[in-house]
């Protein structure tokens, strides 16, 4: 019986583990390079640059998700030397409220849709204050409701779209002219390979299988 108990201790603890890996918080990154080209005479143009003006990761929290936003030191053309700045940020996803530093009280769910470039269709607006997000800066803000997940967020539909203010160049002619950008997702959660869950299963029974035959030697005596 007590040998019984070691192969059942180690099978679950085998499971537990694979149990771990699959229940873990989930991360997806987005990458913003796309935009809507305002230089044009045709609206919804779009052109991509070689880089990207912001990143933003959506990662599970107890409750809802969290999302980390950062717009990174880039060339895209601005009306001043100070550069451009990130204004607000449009996403989809489950009703509830949103929580932040940086956050507006002018930002959150709309249970009218806002449509935006090109149709891009959204029920979340998160405002950031002040002058908003500056180069080489990053917020965090919080969505928190049920059934608000990470995963829901991503495959809500339509990509996320941020405002870019401060634009110049071709793109503008004074302090307040502004392009939208839409976010391309460039990671996603890694899950378990097929190898890792043999593996890990192998060893449960490779630790039950050593335990049995100890207990048998023990037994012979």
């Amino acid at each position: 019986m007590k040998c019984f108990s070691v192969v059942k201790t180690s099978v679950a603890g085998a499971l537990l583990a694979l149990a771990s890996l699959s229940a873990s918080a989930e991360t997806y990154t987005y990458s913003f390079s796309t935009f809507f080209d305002t230089s044009t005479a045709t609206l919804g143009d779009t052109a991509t640059l070689s880089y990207s003006v912001a990143t933003m990761q959506v990662t599970d929290v107890a409750g809802g998700v969290q999302i980390s936003l950062t717009q990174l030191v880039n060339s895209f053309a601005s009306f001043t030397k100070n550069g451009t700045t990130v204004d607000q940020i449009w996403l989809n996803g489950e009703s509830g409220t949103v929580s932040g530093s940086l956050v507006s009280a002018r930002s959150g769910y709309s249970y009218t849709p806002i449509v935006l470039d090109a149709g891009n269709t959204y029920n979340w607006s998160v405002k950031l204050s002040g002058s908003g997000l500056s180069e080489g800066q990053t917020t965090t803000f919080t969505l928190s409701g049920s059934g608000l997940t990470a995963a829901s967020l991503v495959s809500s539909g339509y990509a996320p779209m941020l405002d870019l203010l401060g634009v110049g160049g071709i793109y503008g002619s004074n302090a307040n002219s502004k392009v939208h950008f839409l976010g391309t997702l460039v990671s996603t959660p890694t899950v378990p390979e097929p190898d890792t869950v043999v593996l890990a299963l192998v060893g449960g029974l490779v630790v039950a299988l050593a335990a049995r035959r100890r207990q048998k030697r023990l037994t012979a005596r």
